[in-house]
């Protein structure tokens, strides 16, 4: 892989969707296996991404779909959440969602934070091993 270190500003203009918001504004542009990329890093403290350079989302340059957002898209609401993504992208513009999500919180990936009871409820928990009579089968 050759590392280009550049910063596309004359490309950054032709960027609109406020997807880009949830990424660093210094995008790298790369080659791998003679192929041009961008290399775009997320924007999250604590990125939950996967694969060998998890912060990194790859976009090929020599294909018919390089302007699309859609990896992009899937890595933000990975890292934060399908509320956060959906919220700005109704920003008129990536300013304005990059400043709405200095605000915002990522998304919580601990088990208790996704089945937390709402209510003054006590949250209780069995670690008694069921018998056959217990299950209603």
């Amino acid at each position: 892989m050759i590392r280009v270190n550049l910063y596309p500003e004359r490309l950054q203009k032709d960027w609109r969707s406020p997807i880009y918001a949830f990424f660093r504004p210094e995008v790298e542009i790369n080659y791998v296996d003679g192929r041009r990329v961008h290399d775009f890093s997320c924007a999250a403290k604590q990125c939950k991404g996967k694969g060998k350079n998890p912060r990194t989302v790859r976009r090929y340059l020599d294909t018919g779909d390089k302007k699309s957002t859609s990896g992009l898209r899937r890595h933000a609401i990975i890292c934060w959440g399908k509320e956060i993504v959906k919220d700005a992208a109704e920003a008129k513009d990536i300013a304005t969602a990059r400043d709405s999500l200095n605000g915002a919180v990522q998304r919580d990936g601990s088990i208790t934070a996704v089945f937390e009871r709402t209510g003054k409820a006590i949250h209780t928990a069995n670690t008694r091993r069921l018998r056959l009579g217990d299950l209603n089968v």
